[in-house]
């Protein structure tokens, strides 16, 4: 946060600046992960960071991967807030390609299938492709990608098969003409 301030105070006067804050739970501190996405014991003034963001002459992008840790007092003095989710099948599947070309692997079915399956594949992908080269794996490998997902899912794939069930269509009640008196 000091950094921050002296940023601040150098570049304001030079105007035609802005700060990127990557990361934004750095300035959490001390906080501990909660349940979900948010923090707990967060530690720091609040006072400091609200009037920093009231009267700061650069303007600051601010990223987090969580942004439900980002406190309602501080959202509402954000100037805009922008939250994206994740691409969408046709530009991860470029993700993929770009990424198996850049990284000298081949892709493959199963990766098409679990991104298919499981939009956040695509955040993975490169750890995923580095991770295979390095094991000695088949460069197609579907194993550190599944992997990931399984850890950023809480251990479960979705279902996939003739084993997936779509609740929509379970019915509890047989249809009037087929019970019985």
């Amino acid at each position: 946060m000091s950094a921050l301030g002296l940023e601040q105070r150098v570049l304001g006067p030079r105007g035609g600046a802005a700060l990127l804050f990557d990361e934004r739970e750095d300035l959490i501190g001390g906080a501990r992960p909660g349940d979900g996405d948010w923090f707990a014991r967060h530690e720091g003034s609040k006072v400091f960071v609200n009037r920093m963001l009231e009267t700061n002459p650069v303007p600051v992008i601010w990223t987090t991967n969580a942004i439900s840790n980002v406190d309602d007092a501080i959202l509402r003095r954000m100037s805009f807030v922008l939250k994206l989710g994740l691409p969408p099948r046709s530009a991860a599947l470029r993700m993929l390609d770009r990424i198996a070309l850049d990284e000298s692997v081949e892709t493959s079915a199963d990766l098409v299938h679990l991104i298919d399956r499981a939009p956040e594949t695509a955040t993975v992908l490169r750890v995923a492709a580095r991770a295979s080269r390095l094991a000695g794996l088949n460069a197609a490998s579907i194993q550190p990608a599944e992997s990931l997902v399984r850890a950023l899912r809480d251990g479960e794939l979705p279902i996939d098969g003739p084993d997936a069930l779509d609740i929509d269509l379970f019915e509890t009640e047989p249809p009037r003409d087929c019970r019985r008196p």
